[in-house]
């Protein structure tokens, strides 16, 4: 009897321990309760209507002080811990901003949140070849060459300086590389090279590409030097010398001129001037004429006229 005495007296201490420590609990818990009514603690809210997709900034936030036990989960205490991030759904005005209605500014939210202000992204058309043998990676830098065609000579022209390559064809810049360093290169065939520039370099660009041919032009890793370039035409690569030969190749000689034959006599006739009344000389008598031709001859003169091989003599009367 005495053994049953002492076990019914253990279980009801530990039922009289047991009621004791629960009383306690609940008093605790109610003065803590309690005194976190009287915790007063900040709580980031927003001053205005925020939209989808907007860059918040430090107006568009104010601080409050709630008590600790109204706080609610995943809000910011700290206004610096929101500005620059992007709200992905609309915050009504006075609410606070948890932490799943922001996201940092990258590559997911768009090409659009990678770009600094007062920049500008513009795309031009490259291939392997002009997008140096499609080694090119998005956050390379590179400079812009132009080839035109000016008064008949083709000139080559650095037009911009250490660009940052924003992305090729759809894949921009990963936040964080693969675990090889690796990121992806521009393929094979044509694409597309997104370079990040200012509004005035981006009418350079624009109007390069119109005109004439663009080929970018890689730098090494962190040099930011820029080099003055006057530019290089076709003459100062070849040479002033050099001489080019603008006859047409199949161009047909002129025809010769054939020049008609004159005979000569053989003995020039002295023609006597047209006021003159001296006597024309005649050509010598030749052998076997008679005495009274020659004569006759004399009494007689003759002009010799040539029209063209035909010789012909004509006699003069007195």
């Amino acid at each position: 009897m005495g053994g049953l005495a002492t076990k019914r007296n253990v279980l009801v201490l530990a039922a009289l321990l047991g009621v004791i420590t629960s009383i306690l609990v609940y008093r605790f818990l109610e003065n803590a309760q309690a005194a976190s009514k009287n915790i007063m603690v900040p709580l980031v809210v927003t001053t205005q209507e925020i939209l989808p997709r907007t860059v918040i900034d430090p107006t568009m936030l104010t601080l409050v002080r709630i008590p600790l036990s109204d706080y609610p989960p995943k809000a910011f205490r700290d206004p610096e811990d929101i500005v620059g991030k992007v709200a992905l759904t609309k915050m009504p005005k006075n609410a606070p901003i948890k932490s799943d209605d922001v996201a940092d500014k990258g590559v997911k939210l768009g090409l659009s949140y990678t770009i600094p202000p007062t920049m500008r992204a513009v795309t031009v058309a490259v291939d392997p070849v002009t997008a140096v043998g499609g080694y090119l990676k998005p956050g390379d830098h590179v400079d812009v060459v132009a080839t035109f065609r000016i008064d008949r000579q083709a000139v080559a022209k650095l037009v911009l300086q250490d660009v940052q390559l924003l992305a090729l064809g759809t894949r921009v810049e990963k936040d964080r590389m693969s675990n090889d360093g690796a990121r992806p290169a521009l393929s094979g065939g044509k694409d597309t090279a997104t370079l990040l520039v200012t509004p005035s370099d981006a009418e350079k660009l624009v109007l390069a590409e119109n005109e004439g041919k663009l080929r970018l032009i890689l730098r090494p890793v962190g040099d930011v030097a820029r080099i003055p370039s006057p530019g290089v035409s076709s003459l100062a690569v070849v040479g002033s010398g050099a001489k080019v030969d603008v006859q047409p190749a199949e161009q047909s000689a002129p025809a010769p001129v054939v020049q008609p034959a004159v005979i000569q006599p053989t003995q020039p006739v002295a023609q006597p001037p047209a006021d003159s009344k001296a006597p024309l000389a005649k050509p010598p008598a030749a052998e076997g004429q008679s005495t009274s031709k020659a004569v006759k001859e004399k009494a007689l003169p003759e002009i010799v006229v040539i029209r063209g091989a035909d010789v012909e003599k004509v006699e003069v009367s007195r």
